[in-house]
């Protein structure tokens, strides 16, 4: 649970999708391409996060799971949700947030031991990541020009330069990550990803879909339990 709760719920909705859709509406008008390539894989965030949030309280669903006692929740939720400091020693504290690019954060995985096998996680996060880039980029041409060298046309677009400032503040991204089509073809990528294999794949890890035998779940609702 404290898992799903870390990345799940706290990095991957509550801070990554979250700061993605208010940037969204904060500074891309509904028309604007950016908005519409996004808005099929942002559909129904903010009430599925208000959902979480319900979650969250005391007595609610995530509390009911939880091992340890409701301040022991909340610390977790608030370390997760704050930002992670910088790394001591090439130790880094996984359990606070950092945005990172998923193909660069599953590239531990790319080898099992000494061997050549790859964990499957990886592979199919990096097949199904240059696949949506694949995507993104031929978008992104069609406004942006196809030389992907020529920013010109890109920070001409004053909705996208506010749309990219409010996104890195948001997100914690660096601002040496300067406005480009390089870097806004990968983070679109990665907002594409997180909110579409990423969600799916961090779901299971409280989801009924795999669960042998449902009496031993914690998320078994009993039915004779008067709700109020």
């Amino acid at each position: 649970v404290a898992t799903y709760l870390v990345d799940m719920v706290c990095h991957c909705r509550l801070r990554e999708t979250n700061g993605l859709v208010k940037a969204m509406q904060e500074a891309l008008s509904p028309n604007h391409p950016i908005r519409r390539l996004l808005a099929p894989f942002t559909v129904g965030t903010v009430y599925a996060n208000r959902v979480l949030d319900e979650h969250l309280k005391e007595n609610g669903l995530f509390h009911r799971v939880f091992a340890f006692r409701y301040t022991a929740l909340c610390r977790l939720v608030k370390d997760a949700l704050s930002d992670q400091p910088q790394e001591r020693n090439g130790i880094a504290d996984d359990g606070k947030y950092r945005f990172k690019l998923l193909k660069k954060r599953v590239s531990s995985m790319k080898e099992i031991g000494a061997g050549s096998a790859t964990y499957p996680l990886y592979e199919d996060v990096v097949s199904f990541w240059m696949l949506t880039l694949n995507f993104v980029q031929s978008y992104i041409r069609q406004y942006y020009g196809d030389d992907d060298s020529d920013d010109t046309s890109l920070l001409q677009d004053q909705q996208m330069v506010a749309f990219y400032a409010v996104l890195l503040q948001n997100c914690g991204i660096p601002e040496k990550y300067k406005l480009k089509k390089f870097n806004i073809m990968n983070i679109v990528t990665q907002f594409v990803v997180n909110m579409t294999l990423w969600h799916s794949h961090l779901s299971t890890a409280c989801s009924l879909r795999y669960v042998v035998d449902a009496a031993h779940c914690g998320l078994k609702i009993d039915a004779d339990i008067e709700c109020h």
